[in-house]
């Protein structure tokens, strides 16, 4: 069990692109990482919940999130939501880098009014989630 009052780090993501995907902090049990590449600026949380970790970024217009956040009850609150499935060979969503790596499964309407496809990147999703 990791030592909330310690501060932890794993080496750098990539996305391929030219930019800079923080180290991931681990805070507790929540990883933050901050994302910041050309047309994507966001926050985003990693949060171990038994079996499974919820994982989601916050960006300037809305939301990108893993399988477990449900799109329309956001939609509810106007916040564009959009949730993708995990990269090939990849069982689950439990990074950022599997969010940006992943393809939008399902997005609310305020998502697709941003211009937010299913079967775009998570990549191309959250650049448009980032716009501002």
């Amino acid at each position: 069990m990791p030592n909330p009052d310690v501060l932890s780090s794993s080496r750098p993501m990539t996305t391929g692109t030219t930019g800079i995907i923080s180290l991931p902090r681990i805070y507790s049990f929540m990883i933050h990482t901050h994302l910041s590449t050309p047309g994507i600026t966001a926050e985003c949380y990693a949060v171990p919940a038994g079996p499974l970790t919820i994982v989601f970024a916050v960006a300037e217009k809305g939301v990108l999130a893993c399988g477990a956040i449900d799109p329309a009850a956001l939609q509810t609150f106007g916040l564009a939501t959009a949730r993708v499935r995990p990269p090939e060979k990849t069982s689950s969503v439990a990074s950022a880098k599997d969010l940006l790596d992943g393809t939008v499964k399902e997005a609310n309407p305020a998502a697709e009014a941003l211009g937010i496809r299913i079967g775009m990147s998570g990549a191309e999703a959250l650049a448009l989630l980032s716009e501002a």
